[in-house]
């Protein structure tokens, strides 16, 4: 993550309601899905372009929003920073999860995990955090399981050849 975002997020979002920063992930959403275009990317970043051409292009791609937003754009621009729209974004994103207590993350395993095991772990890690995590089942090459919470940083392994190795090492210390 960008520090820069980061400070312009707390400075953003700084005495506003959940909703209100949910509003703001909205739009800097959308303005960030905007750079995946090369030619908007030249377009609001070169030096080429003059502030007032890149003030309009961004407030036109924002449509009717509030002051301050406007305010934060023109900012943006000022300090040549309009770059930084994207880490905003997903700055913003951590932020309203944060918020709201809920957390996104993922499956990874080789086989195709159900539906029933994926709400039965999203509610074991759930009930273990005190958060609400929702988990999506993604396919992968690993010999095994994987669970990623990127906003938490939790990443758990599992491994077919290691659960195998732990149960052999036990059966011959019983024996």
């Amino acid at each position: 993550m960008s520090l820069i975002a980061k400070r312009y997020v707390r400075a953003l979002t700084e005495d506003k309601a959940v909703e209100n920063v949910t509003e703001l992930l909205n739009i800097f959403s959308t303005l960030a899905s905007h750079f995946s275009d090369e030619k908007f990317v030249i377009l609001v970043t070169s030096t080429l372009t003059s502030k007032s051409e890149k003030e309009e292009i961004l407030l036109n791609s924002l449509g009717d929003v509030e002051n301050d937003v406007k305010n934060f754009m023109k900012l943006l621009i000022e300090k040549r920073r309009v770059s930084e729209i994207p880490a905003i974004a997903e700055e913003l994103r951590v932020k309203v999860a944060n918020l709201e207590n809920k957390f996104q993350g993922k499956i990874l395993s080789s086989s195709s995990v159900s539906i029933e095991n994926l709400k039965t772990i999203a509610d074991g890690l759930s009930a273990k955090l005190g958060k609400t995590i929702v988990l999506t089942a993604s396919k992968s090459d690993m010999n095994g399981l994987k669970v990623v919470i990127d906003d938490l940083n939790i990443d758990i392994s599992i491994s077919k050849s290691r659960i195998e190795s732990d149960m052999i090492n036990h059966i011959l210390k019983a024996i």
